[in-house]
């Protein structure tokens, strides 16, 4: 496994803490991530930078190419005042991101998910805000996959 470096973690969580998250949320959390959570609950990470596979689309940033590059600001924790899942989440309730979605990182306004959904389980996607279509969640216009699990996407950040 490719060495990456966590700064500015939050206060560690429990499994209890993951449980209770869970269960408040009606969701699994996959076992890379909720170990990820354990050991470092959030953070900057370095390598930080990844590529996004999409369609080139006029009039957009990512007119001229098919990787769009880009970086993972902060993994976010579980409970932090300002950079934790809970504070984003009310991008599921109010139905901005897909059903079965939740935010694991911040990426300059947009954000990285995981899913729990049965057809896409563990796998991790990049929700792209410049293509949110409305208030509400569109079908999966707006959302990429990134890596099949948590730990590949983890391999794939670089410098």
């Amino acid at each position: 496994m490719r060495a990456l470096k966590i700064t500015d973690s939050e206060p560690p969580v429990t499994a209890a803490d993951l449980d209770r998250f869970e269960q408040a949320h009606g969701l699994g959390i996959p076992a890379a991530y909720r170990a990820f959570l354990l050991k470092h609950n959030g953070g900057s990470p370095s390598p930080e930078n990844f590529r996004v596979a999409m369609e080139p689309r006029l009039h957009t940033r990512r007119s001229q190419t098919r990787l769009f590059g880009t970086a993972v600001e902060f993994f976010l924790s579980l409970n932090a005042e300002n950079v934790s899942i809970r504070v984003q989440w009310p991008y599921v309730t109010e139905g901005r991101l897909q059903v079965g979605l939740f935010p694991i990182a911040y990426c300059g306004g947009d954000l990285l998910c995981l899913s729990t959904r049965e057809d896409t389980r563990d796998q991790v996607f990049y929700w792209f805000s410049d293509e949110e279509d409305g208030v509400r969640a569109d079908g999966d216009r707006n959302l990429y996959v990134v890596a099949p699990t948590f730990e590949d996407f983890l391999e794939q950040l670089h410098d």
